[in-house]
């Protein structure tokens, strides 16, 4: 079998995205749209804004849920891999659970008075959860895979490779702001064209159309970060070997 290796995890989705081009711009659509209806959601009163979220919460779950099946069950094609049904339910049991301990102690702790000692026990606290949540990070795709809950077998698949889990996971926030950081360049030359083309003088209010083409440059990214992270889990579970990252 071959070894973990966190560099190689971190840039495992690639190769589905190269596998599955169709698919991941398909992916990349839907997430594209379900940030745009978010932006849109900004503006329209608070109820409409928190439906738009909820939508867009369950875009991202369809979307990992499609990645992990394209990888551990590839002959389930059918729609780009998208659905929403038991594979997302068990995924959003798997996000609950790594993500709910760290929320439940910044709630007891904002409610607190600042100290040395207490931002200490914060600090100590978080990389607690932060070495909870990379244990579980396999869960999502041994759940995928079984279809069934997995959480207990994703910890017993990731003994001993905290370390490494966190140099995949820091790998791909890397990526992640290095892409953000060359979507924001497009952004503002894209602003600056139409204002140029409107004639305006300032570029202080970019106006609802760069606003949405914002969102949705965000929204495609987004989708390639979900892909990214879904591959980290599949590496733990199978990991890749370079002949597969190649292909």
């Amino acid at each position: 079998m071959t070894a973990f290796s966190g560099s190689t995890a971190a840039a495992h989705g690639f190769s589905l995205i190269r596998r599955e081009p169709r698919a991941a711009m398909a992916w990349a659509a839907l997430s594209a749209a379900a940030t745009v209806l978010v932006a849109w959601g900004a503006g329209q009163g608070a109820g409409v804004h928190a439906v738009t979220i909820a939508v867009d919460l369950l875009a991202s779950l369809a979307i990992t849920g499609a990645a992990l099946r394209a990888w551990t069950r590839p002959d389930d094609r059918a729609f780009a891999y998208v659905r929403l049904g038991r594979d997302e339910q068990r995924l959003l049991v798997c996000a609950v659970a790594a993500l709910a301990p760290a929320v439940l102690v910044l709630a007891v702790l904002i409610r607190m008075t600042p100290t040395p000692p207490l931002l200490a026990g914060t600090i100590l606290s978080l990389g607690v959860w932060a070495w909870y949540a990379l244990r579980l990070i396999p869960a999502g795709a041994l759940s995928v895979r079984d279809r069934a809950l997995r959480l207990g077998e994703a910890w017993a698949a990731s003994r001993g490779l905290g370390v490494k889990l966190g140099l995949a996971v820091f790998l791909t926030f890397v990526f992640i702001v290095l892409s953000a950081m060359g979507l924001g360049l497009v952004t503002l030359i894209l602003q600056v064209l139409v204002t140029v083309a409107q004639g305006a003088k300032s570029l202080a209010s970019p106006g609802p159309v760069m606003n949405l083409v914002s969102a949705a440059l965000a929204g495609g990214l987004a989708s390639v970060g979900l892909v990214l992270w879904a591959g980290i889990g599949v590496s733990v579970v199978s990991p890749p070997t370079p002949d597969q990252d190649a292909a």
